[in-house]
């Protein structure tokens, strides 16, 4: 409140100043007494002496900023010139402006000519605006790199100012940073700004925003990217997650290569899983068969919500599972549910699906899984061992893809199409039944004639059956 007081009074001061001398000059010209004229003379000094005390405190600083921003950042834009040349063309008016009414004042009346006036404001705009260059001048660089420069044109002919120059005006345009802000709280906003340093005039470049090497999207539910202007560019997240945590990677491609800054992430609250509620899942029918519908729904309870901002998402062997002609995921906001929904099941959607629920405090999840009955076993992928030498032991395990239900029946072919028996290879082949899904061969005390030899796992039920072989390769 009292900086508003103090500024309206500031400003009726120079309105109360103007209406005073206003007021004197009208006085003086109806009446003619030498008194007013003398009395307006005055007001009018006052006037111009504040008028020339307010050019120097507000436009000079002005000036100076306007043209270090212009010299430093290269932006020659519409408004940033025509603003700096009002500054100086105000102050270099001030000077003149108070000489000729000190004059008016001091000579009764008779001052220098409006040719006189407008000589003297270009002779103070050269001198000013000498004056201004050089401090911003000396502003960006050492003073003795600056003498240096002055005297020699270029500073390129000792080693310091070699060093100079390359850290000056060498090199591709820089990308700076404003980064995140060091106190983020899950669920909060992060924004970082990233700006162009331009080191000489007339350089392009690029800017963009990665994150572990791979650019991020212009916008999302929770994430922006912004421009503000030419040579900046914002990147905003809204409600903060733990998987948001990580490096950020501000990048200038420009015509004379790339150069990046990096940008962290990080998360200072204390994250607290066990915070995030469990979600409950009621799982798939038990007896599904291809062509049939199945649906499976996740939900947390009403309890166990309070406040927190939850999303739910199903996913499938890592991958996120989205709405497409059979599968369909359907999430109602605020909740707490979602369901998932397969059309016309078949062998590839048997496995196991997973619900995540995410908050800002972190994820907690719980997997189903989905058993399509009518199906053939299906064999995992296997292989011999390598680099086996005679007198070795090797097994190998013949295991069916979770799917097919049993009974099955699990037999080991050696290549001539004989089943495997104790006896086979002087009974140094044996095979041992783990479960109705696992066989095991193991052979012993490796010979010259099992080089080459094939052993086929081949596993079936009532719905068919599968194959695999493996090759015994003996150095």
């Amino acid at each position: 409140m009292e900086e508003l007081e103090r500024n309206t009074n500031r400003v009726a001061f120079d309105a109360e100043r103007h209406w005073r001398t206003y007021r004197a000059g009208r006085k003086a010209k109806k009446s003619g007494i030498q008194e007013d004229f003398l009395e307006w003379r005055q007001c009018t000094s006052d006037a111009c002496l504040l008028g020339l005390y307010t050019s120097f405190l507000k436009s000079a600083p002005q000036a100076v900023l306007q043209i270090y921003v212009l010299l430093e950042h290269q932006e020659w834009t519409f408004w940033n010139v025509p603003s700096a040349l009002t500054s100086l063309v105000f102050l270099a008016t001030a000077v003149p402006s108070y000489d000729r009414d000190l004059q008016l004042y001091l000579s009764q009346g008779k001052s220098f000519s409006w040719i006189g006036f407008i000589l003297q404001t270009l002779w103070r705009f050269t001198t000013i605006t000498a004056r201004i260059v050089a401090m911003v001048f000396l502003a960006r660089c050492s003073v003795l790199a600056s003498v240096l420069e002055v005297l020699f044109e270029r500073p390129a002919f000792t080693d310091s100012l070699q060093d100079y120059a390359q850290e000056n005006n060498a090199g591709p345009p820089r990308p700076e940073s404003l980064g995140f802000s060091t106190y983020l709280r899950p669920g909060d906003e992060a924004v970082a700004t990233c700006l162009l340093r331009k080191t000489s005039p007339g350089q392009t470049a690029t800017l963009a925003w990665l994150k572990d090497g791979r650019p991020l999207p212009t916008s999302t539910d929770r994430l922006i990217v912004m421009k503000p202007s030419q040579n900046s560019l914002t990147l905003a997240i809204r409600d903060v997650l733990v998987d948001d945590i990580g490096n950020y990677t501000c990048v200038a491609d420009g015509p004379d290569g790339r150069v990046e800054t990096i940008v962290p992430l990080v998360l200072h609250a204390r994250l607290d899983a066990a915070s995030v509620p469990k979600p409950q899942s009621l799982g798939f029918p038990p007896s599904l068969g291809l062509g049939d519908l199945a649906i499976a729904s996740c939900f947390v309870k009403a309890g166990a919500r309070n406040s927190q901002k939850l999303t739910l998402s199903w996913t499938k062997d890592g991958r996120e599972l989205v709405s497409d002609e059979r599968i369909e995921v359907h999430t109602t906001s605020g909740s707490g549910g979602t369901m998932l929904s397969i059309r016309n099941l078949q062998p590839d959607d048997v496995g196991n699906y997973t619900c995540t629920v995410r908050s800002p405090e972190g994820s907690q999840d719980v997997t189903v899984p989905l058993l399509v009955f009518g199906l053939p076993p299906r064999i995992r992928p296997f292989a011999a061992q390598e680099d086996l030498s005679l007198g070795d032991s090797t097994v190998l395990t013949c295991a069916l893809r979770r799917g097919s239900r049993g009974p099955h029946d699990i037999v080991w072919l050696m290549g001539d199409g004989s089943a495997v028996s104790e006896e086979g290879r002087g009974g140094r082949v044996s095979v041992h039944r783990q479960s109705d899904v696992m066989s095991i061969l193991a052979l012993t005390d490796i010979a010259y004639e099992d080089a080459g030899s094939n052993y086929t796992c081949v596993a079936s039920n009532v719905h068919g059956s599968d194959r695999r072989t493996a090759v015994l390769q003996v150095s």
